[in-house]
């Protein structure tokens, strides 16, 4: 398990990597977050958005986790560059921390 805060509040944090992608792509992870916090998540791929989620605990009495799924078939069998985002100005939320677990590309 990986747990981030950005150093940079209005920037954000940004995981990245490079790969060939297999013929039917599909990434996939568990994002999590603690109790009474929230974090704003963006996934892309080269330069398109293909996900923008808000991954909130302010319900929850504990960390709370969302399991994410993102297809690429649109990247198939290329070169692609993948960014994830944390966001962590959240209108109305209280910021914490990024919980990622289970990151993978299959």
């Amino acid at each position: 398990m990986l747990a981030t805060y950005p150093r940079d509040e209005v920037r954000g944090l940004v995981l990245r990597h490079t790969e060939k992608l297999g013929e039917k792509p599909t990434i996939r992870f568990d994002a999590g977050v603690d109790a009474g916090r929230a974090w704003e998540l963006n996934v892309y791929a080269d330069n398109k958005l293909l996900l923008r989620k808000i991954i909130d605990g302010s319900a929850a009495k504990e960390r709370a986790w969302q399991s994410i799924s993102v297809e690429l078939s649109e990247f198939g069998s290329r070169e692609t560059h993948l960014r994830l985002y944390q966001r962590v100005l959240v209108a109305n939320r209280t910021a914490g921390n990024a919980y990622w677990k289970n990151l993978r590309i299959q």
